[in-house]
C-alpha cells in the first residue's frame, strides 16, 4: 500500500471516529436535556414515552350489594358481631378469637360516609374494593378520612371478603390497581385530610403522634 494510501485509510477512520463522537454527544445532550425539563416539570414522559400503566376504571358505590356488603360488615366491627364477621369472608376461621376485633372496637366506635370504590378483577364478579369512610375515634373530635382496600368474590353465599391468600396473579393485579392514577388520588385525599386535622385538631394530632410511635 502506498503512502497515500494509508494517508486515505487514516482519513477515513478520523472521520468515523469523529461521526461515532459526534452522536454519543447528541445522543448525551438529548438524554440530559429531556431529564432537566422533567425536573423542572416543562417535559411530559407520557407523551414521549406513552403511559405504561393500564387504565384503571373506578367507580362509586356502583354495586348495591357491595355497598350492603361492607355496611353491614364495618357495622358489624363496632358491635363486635361475630355471626356477621364470618358470613362477611372466605376464611371466617379468622374471628374465632375476636380479642383483637373487640379491641379495635374501643379505639374505632364507628365508621360514617362509608364510599365504596370498585375495580373489575381479575375474573368475572370479582373487584378490587376501595372502601372511604370517616373514622369515629375514641377522644378525638374530628372524624378522619379513612381508606381500605380489599378483593372481592362472588360465592354460593353472594359477594365476599377474600381474606385467604391470593394467586399471584390477583396479588399482581392489586399492586397495578393500587398505582392508577385515579385510586392514588384517593389516598392523596386521606393524606391531605390527614395533614390538615394534625395542624387543626390537636387530639387527632396527638392520636396521630400515638399511633406513629408504635411503627
Amino acid at each position: 500500500m502506498s503512502t497515500d494510501e494509508v494517508r486515505e485509510e487514516e482519513n477515513k477512520t478520523s472521520v468515523g471516529k469523529v461521526i461515532l463522537i459526534v452522536f454519543c454527544v447528541v445522543v448525551m445532550l438529548a438524554v440530559a436535556a429531556v431529564a432537566f425539563l422533567q425536573f423542572r416539570g416543562i417535559y411530559d414522559f407520557k407523551k414521549l414515552f406513552g403511559d405504561k400503566k393500564s387504565e384503571i376504571v373506578c367507580q362509586l358505590n356502583a354495586i348495591e350489594d357491595i355497598n350492603r356488603l361492607f355496611s353491614e360488615y364495618y357495622k358489624a366491627m363496632v358491635d363486635c358481631d361475630q355471626e356477621v364477621l364470618m358470613a362477611s369472608v372466605t376464611d371466617p376461621s379468622i374471628y374465632n378469637d375476636m380479642t383483637a376485633t373487640m379491641q379495635k372496637a374501643l379505639l374505632y366506635v364507628g365508621y360514617e360516609d362509608i364510599d365504596c370504590y370498585t375495580v373489575a378483577g381479575v375474573n368475572p364478579q370479582e373487584y378490587v374494593v376501595y372502601v372511604m369512610c370517616r373514622l369515629d375515634i375514641a377522644g378525638v373530635n374530628s372524624k378522619p378520612l379513612n381508606i381500605n382496600s380489599y378483593y372481592v368474590v362472588m360465592t354460593d353465599e353472594g359477594y365476599k371478603i377474600d381474606n385467604g391468600v391470593h394467586t399471584v396473579e390477583v396479588t399482581d393485579f392489586l399492586v397495578e390497581a393500587g398505582s392508577s392514577d385515579s385510586i392514588e388520588k384517593l389516598y392523596q385525599q386521606v393524606v391531605d385530610d390527614t395533614n390538615n386535622l394534625i395542624e387543626t385538631d390537636q387530639t387527632f394530632a396527638d392520636f396521630y403522634s400515638e399511633i406513629n410511635s408504635f411503627y
